[in-house]
């Protein structure tokens, strides 16, 4: 998602063609569809990985240099590394223009991959963690068992409707289902 909506404009990078506005438009609509998902449940974790221009140019390298890796090399690549500082200015642009409360962007150095690998790993935690309590939380309120994390985490990918779903037990009255998942989405 992140790819293809957010950082549309470094696909395009000047406005030349379709003018300035189009960007603030689009921006401001992801924000709106942002907020829409968090209030039906739905928490984004937005996760940009800054490679720095030294690093890059040493992938880069190592990509000509080594046979098995001449498969992620493209003609194009020559002519984009020339727009470093304009593919630069559009993602701090796009990165600054949707960060919200509701939808953070998280921007991790990615030099190391190891070290990008684990700091992933925590915000995808901690984000979990998060669900954790907000779902044991109305789940308590309602009278039902508490998950575990182990448990929500199972049922995450597939939004709140269905994590609220899976997490009361069987034969719940849909209504009072509804009634749970609302104060969920209140929470």
């Amino acid at each position: 998602v992140v790819r293809v909506h957010h950082l549309e404009k470094t696909y395009k990078l000047a406005p030349r063609c379709i003018g300035e506005d189009f960007f603030e438009r689009r921006y401001r609509q992801l924000r709106h569809y942002e907020e829409y998902l968090y209030e039906n449940g739905y928490r984004m974790v937005k996760l940009f990985l800054n490679v720095s221009q030294r690093e890059q140019t040493k992938r880069f390298l190592d990509r000509i240099e080594r046979e098995d890796k001449h498969w992620k090399l493209s003609a194009a690549d020559m002519k984009e590394r020339a727009l470093w500082a304009e593919y630069d200015a559009a993602y701090e642009d796009c990165i600054n223009a949707t960060a919200t409360p509701y939808a953070p962007w998280y921007v991790l150095p990615a030099d190391d991959k190891w070290y990008t690998r684990y700091l992933v790993s925590e915000i995808l935690l901690d984000t979990l963690t998060d669900m954790e309590a907000a779902v044991n939380h109305i789940l308590t309120q309602y009278g039902y068992p508490v998950r575990t994390l182990e448990e929500v985490r199972r049922f995450v990918g597939n939004g709140a409707g269905l994590l609220i779903h899976r997490a009361l037990p069987q034969g719940v009255d849909p209504a009072r289902e509804a009634e749970v998942l609302a104060a969920y989405r209140a929470y």
